[in-house]
């Protein structure tokens, strides 16, 4: 993997187009560089636009060296897998790529009788066993992979488990990277585009929505206290 970081004294600003405040617009303006007025619900079908991963799998040196994961089942649709060709392994009911399920019947069948807390994002979980699974059959130069449970738990306004989840992230992102170095193959050639939650709202009550003002970025830890103080019936350490 490639950790690209600016030289010191440069700047990296980020103009962000997209006024709403939720999921498939955001994802859609990142991975496609613009942002597209008509794209205005996280139920919108296939992307009409092309996004950065399908233009390098497009190159015949990237072709088949793309690869996509996500717990949420709409990343199919934001990296149109159908036109794009991109094997995108999301959700409940195609987290597991075929080979996989063949030499990892158990993952299979876990992704099969789990109890779904949210029928649209499978757990944080198995989306990195079979990633890492899959990973093991092949080897993207171009991988991305979306985690879900941050801005679910957010959304229940569970803060204990959202800090749960993102310090696991933060240990998901560290297996991969571990795994990643040690190959030869992969050892600084393979690019990373990880994702997990995308913001939350201002205040105890908002900050279980999400909010597309600077002042949440600002104000976001104490928002997160006043949460904590809501959630200290549930006895969490936190």
């Amino acid at each position: 993997p490639m950790a690209m970081e600016p030289a010191e004294g440069d700047s990296s600003p980020a103009t962000l187009r997209n006024p709403l405040q939720f999921s498939y617009p955001g994802y859609h303006e990142a991975f496609a560089g613009w942002y597209d007025p008509r794209i205005a619900s996280n139920d919108h079908p296939a992307n009409p636009n092309v996004t950065v991963f399908e233009w390098l799998h497009q190159d015949p040196a990237f072709r088949g060296q793309v690869a996509a994961w996500g717990s949420w089942h709409a990343f199919r649709r934001i990296l149109n897998a159908a036109r794009s060709g991109i094997p995108v392994h999301d959700g409940w009911d195609r987290g597991v790529p075929e080979a996989v399920a063949v030499t990892h019947p158990m993952l299979a069948r876990l992704y099969g009788t789990t109890a779904r807390l949210w029928p649209e994002v499978a757990l944080d979980a198995l989306m990195q066993q079979s990633l890492l699974a899959g990973l093991a059959q092949q080897v993207p130069r171009l991988l991305f992979a979306g985690y879900g449970e941050t801005d679910e738990w957010a959304h229940a306004g569970r803060y204990d488990l959202y800090l749960r989840s993102a310090r696991q992230w933060d240990a998901y992102v560290a297996e991969l990277w571990a795994r990643y170095q040690a190959d030869p193959r992969t050892r600084g050639r393979t690019t990373f585009i990880l994702t997990t939650d995308h913001g939350r709202g201002d205040g105890a009550e908002r900050c279980a929505t999400h909010q597309r003002s600077i002042v949440a970025k600002q104000r976001y830890e104490r928002c997160l206290q006043e949460v904590d103080r809501k959630n200290q019936d549930y006895g969490a350490d936190i």
